[in-house]
């Protein structure tokens, strides 16, 4: 789920602002999305201290905290580099949803749905996503996929189903793991 913070110094503006933003969700996303107004700066700023990941989006109209926000949110990302099939391309490990290895191609799909191609030339699959493998955030239902946990939108007792849509195949030797690792994190991201 996406979950959106709406915050503005002018009722009026975020009431609008709100409309807008719901009115483009439905049009342009899939999976689902929930608006939230933030009353208040120090609202804001208290949730970014002690909830840093509560949402994926922010829009605000307060310049001095748009750029708190902003320095804090690229503090947390991890960038990556992709060698994809004729470029090499930046990204960050935050915006991956999953990634799927086919016939030595890898195909990286991020949250906006967009989706980079990359060779592999030698070694394993989990050697070639490199930092996707080791992340807590990402975990291996299959041979063929690594998928990151807060994309997830249900598990099933034979497939993961993404906020894309994608079914994605859970090996039954890795089922209780997979169960077991969804469960702990749910668990953890409720604690915050």
């Amino acid at each position: 789920m996406f979950r959106i913070a709406v915050c503005s110094s002018q009722t009026n503006d975020k009431n609008e602002t709100s409309r807008t933003i719901q009115k483009w969700i439905k049009r342009n996303i899939t999976a689902d999305a929930e608006l939230c107004q933030v009353e208040s700066v120090e609202e804001l700023q208290n949730i970014m201290e002690t909830q840093p990941d509560k949402y994926n989006f922010c829009i605000m109209d307060m310049p001095a905290l748009k750029s708190a926000f902003e320095a804090q949110t690229e503090q947390k990302k991890h960038p990556l580099l992709i060698h994809g099939t004729d470029s090499i391309r930046h990204i960050f490990v935050e915006d991956i949803m999953y990634a799927e290895n086919s016939l030595r191609r890898i195909t990286y799909t991020l949250y906006n749905r967009q989706k980079i191609i990359s060779v592999r030339r030698a070694g394993s699959f989990e050697s070639a996503v490199g930092e996707i493998a080791k992340a807590q955030a990402f975990m291996q239902p299959h041979k063929s996929f690594f998928v990151q946990l807060r994309y997830i939108s249900e598990l099933g007792t034979d497939h993961i189903l993404m906020a894309d849509g994608k079914k994605i195949p859970v090996a039954q030797s890795r089922l209780v793991t997979v169960q077991s690792r969804y469960l702990h994190y749910l668990t953890q991201r409720t604690k915050a």
